[in-house]
């Protein structure tokens, strides 16, 4: 999906990728000089590319150093990987490193290498991976060889993509028109759809497809049963056909049934089946026509699920709405919400993407983490285990920024090519163009594709981690006992709630007192501990300060200090919840690890392979103090 920047009225980038039916690669797209002349629209070949993206049961990301990665159901080949089995984590797809947009249907996936060149993968059986055959497949399959493609997004069975040149085009599934060509037999390759050169963003539904001219007006073709066309009735459309009059549509989104639009005025719109809240008008009933969602004029993507939709504010804020059995809606309930409702607190939300018809979510913060909430059934949130999650958990570091093309293992600069758009022309001019992103690595041993990337930026910005005298982090090193103590007391301090000074004084008769460079190390910290209730130390007397510190130790000495920070913060797991692997085995610490899963301390971990009686690394503890304070600030 593409960039959307704005002037006075929005601030940052943002991006939302239109979930579309069964998921979806575009949903928001762009907003053009003469519709909105304060808000700046990005390249035309920078639009509809998104770097996560949620099937059914299967989610797929790009990193920043450009390979894929994929993780949930494999039935039919969809991960890519060659085989057909289910993957309950993020699992790399090939070596290839020039991956540039990904989308992902039911069972089949999408992606666009930096070249421009087209890939498919997975169920072919309606002709959706494009190669003309309806023959699965289990690894990327090249489409075609042009090397022009700028854009995707992928329905159910059915995917839309555009061309530089601003022409559209659809293949597989032709349920009732939905591909647009004027009939309703399935094509087996990419087939242009009209003559038109003008259109700018596609979101690809269940059953019906929307797309976005230049100019600002919104057409669509397909099923439309429940009103989800926009044009007043219920007479399905075998070709593109206009939704009313307006001309100022700037983002757009499709779920299973049910269509959502943003206009140049940041007011939200949604339209079509209803039956679960998804339109977010506060009723059931089902609108034929675009309908105002509230008063806010804030609001800068949208994307549709099967039953549920997500949309972003202009502050980064993340909203949701629908059905919520799964916990899709990410507010930490299973209650349907007929209004847009808030996901936590946080303000740094640049993108997301829901799954339909399954009932999951994704979405990335500007550190380049991707975070992931709803059904788990199959594994489709990439965290280890089969439950599934009310609130938003970390599955991913080091994803690529959306709209961007190439960018390295070290660095999140990026070449991008330019382009002008105006409602009446289009004229390409191609540059490049460097663009440092937010979050560069700290240390040169932790590239932006490292799993921990966000989390130990994260805290060597806030002065709670540090490195070595080479400048190295050592993400693999194991941690002491009295190096843990200062990590977990400096969390509290980051967030106002500890002090510590030498006053403190230790009750361990083996920590040492004074001698370091920091004055507080290490009797100081440990004091601090010891006084809270994070540690009980080895015996009333001894500490083993110099010992390695165990994952279980970590996860019980965090869970207290949550504990203290804010009584209540952590919710008690339901009789339901299973812990994954065995980690709820040990006697003293595995109900703290069991409470750890439940609320997302432990995101982001293979709780599966890693033993809870292990060392735990710098890296690890980086993570799990990174999941801390995302609580703390969510909660």
């Amino acid at each position: 999906m593409g960039r959307l920047r704005v002037g006075p009225l929005f601030s940052g980038w943002r991006w939302l990728y239109g979930s579309l039916l069964v998921l979806a690669p575009l949903a928001l797209i762009l907003v053009w000089n003469s519709v909105a002349p304060a808000l700046i629209v990005p390249a035309l070949g920078s639009q509809g590319r998104p770097t996560f993206a949620a099937g059914e049961f299967h989610s797929l990301a790009i990193r920043a150093d450009g390979s894929l990665w994929a993780w949930g159901d494999n039935e039919s080949g969809q991960l890519g990987d060659g085989t057909t089995t289910d993957r309950p984590l993020p699992t790399r797809i090939g070596g290839d490193t020039n991956w540039a947009v990904v989308t992902a249907g039911a069972k089949h996936s999408v992606g666009l290498k930096s070249d421009g060149s087209l890939w498919a993968w997975g169920d072919n059986s309606q002709g959706q991976v494009g190669d003309g055959t309806t023959l699965r497949h289990g690894t990327p399959v090249r489409i075609g060889a042009d090397k022009d493609w700028v854009a995707l997004s992928a329905g159910e069975w059915h995917c839309m993509a555009l061309k530089s040149d601003g022409s559209l085009w659809t293949w597989g599934w032709n349920f009732r028109g939905l591909l647009g060509d004027g009939t309703g037999v399935n094509r087996y390759v990419p087939t242009r759809v009209g003559a038109d050169t003008g259109w700018v963003a596609v979101a690809a539904g269940n059953h019906h497809s929307l797309a976005l001219k230049a100019d600002g007006s919104l057409w669509a073709c397909g099923w439309n049963e429940h009103g989800q066309l926009g044009d007043g009735t219920s007479t399905d459309r075998f070709a593109p056909t206009r939704v009313g009059a307006e001309r100022s549509w700037v983002a757009i989104g499709a779920g299973d049934s049910h269509s959502l639009a943003v206009s140049s005025d940041g007011s939200l719109w949604a339209w079509g089946a209803n039956a679960r809240g998804q339109v977010g008008n506060g009723t059931t009933a089902y609108p034929h026509v675009p309908t105002r969602i509230g008063t806010d004029t804030d609001w800068v993507a949208v994307a549709g699920s099967k039953y549920d939709s997500v949309a972003l504010k202009a502050d980064g804020s993340l909203w949701a709405w629908g059905e919520n059995e799964n916990g899709q809606v990410g507010d930490g309930t299973t209650t349907d919400r007929l209004v847009p409702t808030r996901i936590g607190a946080r303000t740094d939300w640049i993108a997301g993407t829901t799954g339909s018809p399954s009932r999951h979510g994704l979405a990335m913060r500007s550190d380049g983490s991707l975070w992931a909430w709803g059904s788990n059934a199959q594994g489709q949130l990439g965290d280890g285990a089969a439950n599934d999650r009310l609130i938003p958990i970390q599955v991913l570091a080091g994803v690529k920024y959306p709209g961007t093309t190439a960018t390295t293992t070290t660095s999140w600069s990026t070449t991008t090519s330019s382009q002008t758009t105006t409602s009446s022309q289009t004229t390409t001019t191609t540059s490049t163009t460097t663009t440092t992103l937010p979050g560069s690595p700290s240390f040169p041993d932790v590239s932006a594709s490292h799993s921990y990337y966000a989390a130990i930026t994260d805290l060597a910005s806030r002065g709670i981690i540090g490195g070595y005298a080479d400048g190295k982090f050592g993400p693999a090193d194991p941690v002491t006992r009295q190096q843990f103590a200062k990590m977990i007391v400096l969390t509290g301090v980051n967030v106002g709630a500890y002090t510590v000074s030498e006053s403190d004084v230790c009750p361990f008769k083996d920590v040492q007192v004074g001698g370091y460079a920091d004055p507080f190390f290490p009797d100081n910290y440990i004091a601090v501990c010891a006084a809270k209730g994070i540690t009980k130390g080895k015996d009333a007397t001894h500490f083993d300060p110099s010992g390695k510190i165990t994952r279980y130790q970590v996860i019980s000495m965090v869970v207290r200090t949550a504990d203290d920070l804010k009584p209540g913060l952590l919710t008690p797991p339901p009789a339901a919840f299973t812990p994954t692997g065995v980690w709820a085995a040990d006697s003293t610490h595995g109900a703290n690890a069991v409470r750890a899963e439940y609320n997302g301390l432990l995101a982001g971990f293979d709780l599966v392979s890693l033993s809870p009686y292990g060392n735990m690394s710098r890296g690890e503890v980086a993570q799990v103090l990174h999941n801390l304070l995302d609580k703390l600030a969510d909660g």
